[in-house]
């Protein structure tokens, strides 16, 4: 896993009433030891508006398709997961560094930093 990957795995729902098969965005370093990574939460994005923690990565921005995303997406910055690595099912996707540098900012709201 590497950061700023995106990829399949399985969920909990934040009220911990079951889990699905979910695409994530990977935060952690790719140094972080052990087996264990740090996961937000993607969603596709329908034209809502966003709180200053969530970014966008719609499809008409120019770089969309280096990201191999099929869809409008939206990172959640303050839905965050630790997950063992054996839960990631494969790589669906890759954010680019200018769209990483926007999740970062949104991290930092979103923790308080």
């Amino acid at each position: 896993m590497k950061r700023g990957e995106v990829v399949l795995t399985v969920l909990p729902f934040t009220d911990l009433s079951g889990q699905k098969r979910r695409p994530a965005l990977v935060i952690s370093p790719d140094t972080r030891p052990g087996d264990d990574v740090i996961v937000a939460f993607v969603t596709r994005y329908r034209g809502q508006p966003l709180l200053s923690t969530e970014v966008s990565v719609l499809d008409t921005d120019p770089d969309f398709g280096k990201t191999k995303l099929k869809l409008s997406s939206v990172i959640k910055a303050d839905k965050l997961f630790t997950i063992h690595k054996n839960l990631i099912l494969g790589k669906v996707a890759e954010l680019i560094p200018r769209m990483m540098q926007n999740v970062d900012q949104a991290l930092r709201l979103a923790l308080g930093l």
